[in-house]
């Protein structure tokens, strides 16, 4: 509604920031998704054919595709091999970052809530009649991860804090979100019904909701941490916008 109520300025100028992504050099990691989506909206809302994208998803499909690891796990990234984590380790002592390879070894809440299942479940919801065998693909992944991940919870809802961006807080749950809205069938216990994924995803919004006294400014902002400011948690690429991540929990 908000693309096809503009004027046709207003639409193109749209379209050409959408595409201003393709050809960019991109780090191999889940930002990936960014630019996949970016042409799924060229495609389900601009009207863009899909043969003016497609090379370009394919491409970031296959590098996405390619950390998978196992049992719905994915790894944010290239998984390394150990001596190029020796190669980095070394790097690092001269160069202070530990990008300099690749991503590393990470599987953290990244590889399901953050971001990789999360997108993957998303793409299932709006991408079912023109990629299928990847959609069919990506919902049994959702399978394999959810029959471990509602583990990570407790029966408060408290997720365990591990893993990198932990200030981006309830957006832990948000697995459970984007399950909700993509449907996956045959999902295993105990995320079977619909019931049960409500269950989760507001057990955690509620454990939340009694534990954020201390997650704000007091301006009102979200600080950065996890139940009060933390800058010891905080990784280089944060920013103060960064804890409105959580929001992904929402959808």
């Amino acid at each position: 509604m908000f693309f096809h109520s503009r004027d046709e300025r207003t639409r193109h100028n749209i379209v050409s920031w959408l595409r201003g992504l393709n050809g960019k050099a991109m780090p191999d990691t889940n930002w990936r998704w960014f630019r996949v989506f970016a042409n799924l909206a060229l495609v389900r809302v601009c009207g863009v054919p899909t043969k003016e994208v497609s090379d370009e998803m394919e491409s970031d499909f296959t590098i996405l595709d390619s950390f998978y690891l196992e049992d719905g796990w994915t790894g944010d990234g290239p998984w390394l091999s150990t001596e190029e984590e020796e190669r980095q380790a070394t790097d690092y002592d001269r160069t202070g970052r530990r990008d300099g390879i690749g991503p590393g070894r990470q599987v953290d809440y990244y590889s399901g809530s953050f971001a990789i299942q999360f997108s993957q479940l998303l793409y299932t919801k709006y991408a079912g009649d023109i990629d299928p065998e990847r959609v069919m693909k990506y919902q049994q992944q959702a399978r394999d991860f959810g029959a471990n991940i509602w583990r990570y919870f407790d029966a408060a809802g408290s997720a365990i804090p591990f893993g990198r961006s932990l200030t981006y807080r309830f957006a832990c749950g948000a697995f459970f979100a984007a399950l909700a809205v993509a449907k996956v069938p045959d999902m295993p216990f105990p995320l079977s019904e619909p019931g049960q994924v409500k269950g989760f995803l507001l057990r955690h919004l509620r454990w939340w909701a009694k534990n954020s006294s201390n997650i704000f400014y007091t301006d009102g902002t979200m600080n950065i941490g996890w139940l009060y400011p933390n800058m010891f948690m905080c990784e280089d690429y944060n920013s103060p916008q960064s804890p409105y991540w959580s929001i992904s929990g929402l959808i």
